[in-house]
């Protein structure tokens, strides 16, 4: 009596679990393409979009903050320069040649013009050199920055011709009598420092300018890097509604409440659930069909008839029988391997939802890895089971 109530609950339980492996099966897999196809995919393009957007405005930022940062040490430089310029160092030279000059007519004898105009020639050179070295080199490390020429090619200009200016008033005034008098020499140092500073408030306009058009290009960076925020939120917050629609019309009623829809985010997860539960009930189906071709008495050569089992029954059912089993068996682990794949790699661009689940890199790259330990150990399990003898039967499955 106790056996045939055993016989009849495998029995019954043996044809529940094979409708219900079938109907897992084809769930999970339909569950998986889909909800990886449109639901995930689709979102996650979108929001590695902005994100890409967010990133490239965040590096035009730090190059803008880089600018505005070229631009405050060029302010600094150009005030230390027109300072040079008003405290006209360069007078020690003018002022060398007229002590030159007073020497050579104290000496008494006859000084020819050309003697003159050597001393005066060396004097504009070494000023002229003066004037390179404390106002044009201090502006050549600028002329090297890429921001000067791209963002501000009037400034660029007005940088790179200084030393034209210098070599004008150098070229201008040798040979020239410019020595005569103490108030020719004035002069003459008055027209450097003249067409220096005319040079200079060029340079300034041009600073000024490139000045405003860098705070407005911050202004702007701001307000667009602000938007692509509000849109990556906006992104967020829609979700649930979004996956509302999609799953009412891929999931049955009763699952939506399990699955909450932050819950859906951890998509790689639920597919590693899915294939457990999917091997758990197969070897359970497999010990009820033990169960029942004894109880039924059943020969040990009879029992490879793939007719006595079904197609999910991971049992000797032939070597045709065996093999469509584990072919549907190893596919199925395939394809959910595949997508665990490609649905990680969405979570690890995505990042994990608003679950209160923090998981760092090492964390990520561990649960990864464990999933593909998982699966390949899934995979030997299964291609292993054709030698799968009866005495190991008993160890996993106790004594029928």
């Amino acid at each position: 009596m106790e056996n045939d109530y055993k016989l009849r609950r495998h029995t019954e339980l043996y044809e529940s679990q094979n409708k219900q492996l079938k109907r897992i099966v084809l769930f999970g897999i339909v569950f998986a393409y889909i909800v990886l196809v449109n639901i995930l995919k689709p979102y996650s393009d979108r929001v590695a979009v902005l994100q890409e957007d967010l990133k490239e405005g965040r590096t035009e930022v730090e190059k803008s903050k880089k600018v505005k940062e070229d631009l405050d040490e060029l302010q600094k430089t150009f005030v230390s320069v027109k300072k040079v310029i008003d405290a006209s160092p360069w007078d020690i030279e003018k002022n060398k040649l007229i002590r030159d000059y007073r020497e050579m007519n104290r000496s008494g004898r006859a000084i020819s013009r050309d003697e003159y105009q050597v001393k005066a020639d060396s004097t504009v050179k070494r000023i002229g050199q003066m004037v390179l070295d404390s106002v044009s080199t201090p502006f050549q490390e600028f002329l090297d920055q890429d921001f000067i020429s791209e963002q501000s090619p009037s400034l660029y200009s007005g940088l790179k011709n200084l030393p034209e200016v210098v070599a004008k008033w150098t070229n201008g005034h040798l040979g020239e009598f410019w020595y005569r008098t103490q108030g020719d020499k004035n002069e003459t140092l008055e027209r450097l420092a003249a067409a220096l500073n005319v040079q200079l408030s060029s340079i300034s306009r041009e600073i000024d300018y490139a000045n405003r058009m860098v705070k407005e290009q911050q202004k702007q960076l701001a307000s667009r890097i602000e938007t692509l925020q509000q849109e990556i939120n906006l992104e967020e917050k829609n979700l649930p509604e979004k996956l509302d629609a999609e799953m009412s019309k891929i999931l049955p009623n009763w699952i939506g409440g399990i699955i909450t829809f932050e819950q859906i985010m951890l998509y790689p997860f639920i597919i590693i659930g899915i294939v457990i539960y999917t091997v758990v009930l197969a070897f359970s189906l497999s010990r009820h069909y033990h169960f029942m071709i004894r109880g039924l008495q059943i020969p040990e050569r009879s029992r490879g008839d793939a007719a006595l089992s079904s197609l999910w029954t991971l049992t000797d059912r032939g070597k045709f029988g065996t093999g469509i089993t584990l072919l549907c068996y190893l596919g199925f682990i395939g394809l959910m391997w595949y997508f665990f794949e490609q649905g990680y790699i969405l979570f690890q661009e995505s990042g994990p939802p608003d679950t209160g689940l923090y998981m760092d890199d090492t964390l990520m790259t561990l649960g990864l890895w464990s999933g593909r330990i998982l699966f390949m150990a899934l995979l030997l399990l299964f291609i292993w089971r054709p030698f799968f003898k009866d005495q190991y039967r008993e160890l996993f499955w106790g004594q029928q």
